[in-house]
């Protein structure tokens, strides 16, 4: 057993599943982790196992329409808002590993579904969507413990998260692995929007490389995040750089330190 192991942490556990057993949770998986790192869906479905929680996917999920709304197309938004309220609404919790979807039904989805048979559904379902770091240390009260990750990590939020929310809600989570410092980056873009990335390609490049440069500066040996979007953009620049910093979900830097322990 680790060094300074004890019981509290099977009495933690005992009581996490008594907590958890009762509750429904559906995982809202986003359309790029989905296409394009399905690992982060794995490592966050570790996590939630972890935490006692009886996770489900609902195969019936889609885009939940944020990228349609953003570019203005409101019907087909109104489309995608109203299946995920079909698809969700029986769930006690929907978590998802992407910030910015979660932020995007919270604000949206009772707007999208107002004179829909579905208006009252969309409105409590969207007090139910949860950041998967934000549900897990504060609604289960779930922190990793008996992890060591000696290095510092920079976090970077997403532009649509409200201020200092997301940092506080990961610095909460982490805060029980052993050696791992954190420290927030500035709230400053990092050029990872798509439709903004494809227009404006050479300010998007030179906003990623700002942020990267910038983690640097915080001697951090990797950048973590919660909103897929941002890490994607910032990792594609990190590889092109060939920069020493690494780019994770905060859930796949979990797995990976997970993994080492067992070693």
């Amino acid at each position: 057993m680790p060094d300074g192991y004890d019981d509290t942490w099977n009495q933690n556990v005992e009581r996490m599943e008594s907590k958890t057993e009762r509750l429904k949770v559906g995982l809202f998986v986003p359309c790029r982790v989905d296409g394009f790192q399905p690992e982060v869906a794995w490592s966050a479905v570790h996590r939630l196992r972890e935490a006692g929680v009886d996770i489900d996917y609902p195969l019936e999920q889609l885009c939940c329409g944020r990228e349609f709304y953003q570019l203005g197309y409101k019907a087909d938004a109104r489309q995608q808002a109203e299946r995920f309220v079909h698809t969700f609404s029986d769930y006690d919790y929907v978590v998802s590993c992407g910030s910015a979807c979660v932020n995007y039904l919270r604000q949206r989805l009772p707007e999208l579904c107002a004179d829909m048979p579905c208006a009252a559904q969309a409105v409590r379902l969207a007090g139910r969507v949860y950041e998967l770091c934000e549900f897990l240390c504060r609604t289960l009260s779930y922190r990793p413990r008996l992890l060591r990750y000696n290095h510092t990590v920079a976090f970077f939020s997403h532009c649509t998260s409200p201020r200092g929310a997301e940092y506080g809600a990961v610095a909460d989570f982490l805060s029980q692995v052993e050696g791992l410092r954190l420290v927030p980056m500035q709230a400053v873009c990092c050029g990872g929007a798509s439709h903004f990335s494809s227009h404006f390609a050479e300010l998007s490049a030179a906003m990623a490389r700002d942020r990267l440069a910038e983690a640097v500066r915080l001697g951090a040996d990797c950048i973590v995040g919660v909103e897929t979007e941002c890490l994607m953009h910032l990792r594609a620049h990190a590889e092109q750089m060939q920069s020493a910093v690494r780019v994770l979900h905060v859930m796949e830097l979990l797995d990976e330190v997970a993994n080492e322990a067992t070693l």
